[in-house]
């Protein structure tokens, strides 16, 4: 246990399972009142109990705009303001760009970058009033072009795009916005998308499958790695990181 976010509350989306739940771990430990974010209460209720005492559950829709702003006005009724932002929730489509919908395409990108975008600005707006800054950390992808995954891959790069944007908007009122690009991790996202990918694999994919990134760190990451991260983004260790978009995936981007 530590005391590094001592008084704070944070806001971290997707955090019932994965990096989500990892991270929202890790600021409870260090001393933050965490809003633990996630589409059912179920879910949210079920890891609260595991994070401890300091974890209070936020159920949210992040794909819908009205239930973002009911979940971050509640969050701040409860707390006396919130310090901090970390948004991990995101769903991952496998459609060849030829036989893309429009349904999937806005599902995606509702979730992944709408969502984002979203949740951003109505914690910025309860932020900035306090005069006491913040800290925002989204979550992109170190894809830059991947076979069918189109949806995904384009959701998370506008999701790079607004983190820059917004940080340039808000650092003038303190708060300090930048992203997580991370490598490949052990989660039940990719779970997800390696057997639907196996169940049903897209037409003249079959290289794919003897394909994939080679990690120089000689590993696959787990959700744990990404925490230490995230608290540099969020403390005061990490002050001068402004619309950075933080390559953290064991080497691949070298």
């Amino acid at each position: 246990m530590g005391d590094r976010l001592e008084g704070k509350t944070a806001i971290v989306t997707g955090a019932a399972s994965g990096v989500g739940k990892a991270i929202a771990k890790k600021f409870a430990s260090e001393g933050a009142t965490v809003h633990v974010a996630d589409i059912t209460q179920e879910r949210c209720e079920e890891a609260c109990h595991e994070i401890g005492d300091s974890a209070v559950p936020a159920q949210v829709d992040v794909g819908d705009v009205s239930s973002i702003k009911a979940m971050v006005e509640k969050a701040a009724k409860t707390s006396p303001r919130l310090d901090i932002l970390v948004q991990c929730a995101a769903v991952v489509s496998m459609q060849p760009i030829t036989e893309i919908t429009e349904e999937e395409f806005d599902r995606v990108n509702g979730i992944n970058y709408r969502g984002v975008a979203f949740t951003l600005s109505e914690v910025a707006k309860r932020m900035i009033p306090d005069g006491k800054g913040g800290a925002i950390v989204n979550f992109t992808t170190l894809n830059r072009g991947y076979p069918w995954i189109g949806s995904y891959v384009s959701s998370k790069h506008g999701v790079s795009g607004i983190t820059r944007c917004a940080a340039l908007e808000l650092i003038k009122y303190g708060i300090r916005v930048n992203a997580i690009s991370p490598g490949p991790i052990k989660t039940p996202l990719k779970d997800d998308l390696i057997k639907r990918f196996a169940d049903n694999p897209p037409p003249g994919s079959e290289y794919l499958q003897e394909q994939g990134f080679v990690v120089p760190a000689g590993y696959e990451s787990a959700p744990e790695d990404y925490t230490g991260t995230a608290m540099l983004l969020v403390s005061p260790e990490g002050a001068y990181f402004i619309g950075q978009v933080l390559q953290v995936d064991g080497g691949i981007s070298a």
